[in-house]
């Protein structure tokens, strides 16, 4: 009994871990398919077959391409550059990193969002972009990061209900 509750214990936990990480902007469903499959492996309960590992980490990698891809044609839409992108991913995380240390834990989640706008608007703006043609770069890298991350929270809760399914 011991061993199944540290199992649900290590799940839980790892999913709380995934959730913040996603809010960051880091690859939180690999912490999840860690911690489920370690969460399977030390339940009494459960049995990690080929099949648990396949499934779970198809939808991990599958996460990955349908953020990949909402960032990938959000951004493509709004015409944003190489150099927008590159700065949307570089202000997300810093946006994150310090409006997360300001308000802990929630802060995460508006501060990558007002990075994302804020890095894609300068870098447009270093390239030589009008003020209101890089607030709408801007706008669409902002766009695209809401897009992809409502995305990876939906395809992470459904690993999660599936790495449930396998440890129950």
């Amino acid at each position: 009994m011991m061993m199944f509750i540290l199992s649900v214990v290590i799940f839980l936990l790892a999913a709380a871990a995934s959730l913040f990480l996603l809010a960051l902007g880091l690859p939180g469903n690999w912490a999840l398919l860690a911690g489920t499959l370690l969460a399977i492996a030390l339940s009494p309960k459960a049995a990690l077959t080929f099949g648990a590992v396949f499934i779970l980490l198809g939808v991990c990698i599958f996460a990955e391409v349908v953020e990949w891809l909402c960032g990938v044609f959000g951004a493509r839409r709004y015409g944003v550059s190489k150099a927008g992108v590159l700065g949307a991913l570089i202000g997300g995380l810093i946006g994150a990193i310090l409006l997360g240390s300001v308000i802990p834990v929630v802060g995460a989640i508006p501060g990558g969002f007002i990075g994302t706008f804020l890095g894609a608007f300068l870098a447009e703006l270093s390239r030589g972009q009008n003020r209101e043609q890089a607030l709408r770069l801007g706008w669409g890298a902002f766009t695209a990061r809401m897009l992809a991350l409502v995305a990876k929270f939906g395809v992470t809760f459904t690993m999660a209900a599936i790495g449930f399914f396998f440890l129950f």
